[in-house]
């Protein structure tokens, strides 16, 4: 039997191209078989950047990241 590709897909910005949309687009995308494999270090790095509060310029913003993109952490 075949493996599973697990895609992940997450974007920044707007297609609203018009001067009232965001200045950029940004679109990135992660391909594994094994999804599971690396999660621990992601998690690592994720709560390490939370606890040195480096997580500025809207680093996991879903989780308490920076308000805006002055690059100042909050």
């Amino acid at each position: 039997m075949g493996q599973t590709l697990y895609i992940f897909i997450d974007e920044s910005g707007n297609f609203d191209f018009s001067p009232r949309g965001t200045k950029y687009f940004v679109l990135t995308s992660v391909a594994t078989i094994e999804p599971a494999k690396g999660r621990e270090a992601f998690i690592k790095l994720k709560y390490n950047l939370l606890t040195e509060r480096k997580q500025c310029a809207g680093f996991f913003p879903r989780h308490g990241g920076c308000t805006g993109h002055s690059g100042s952490c909050v």
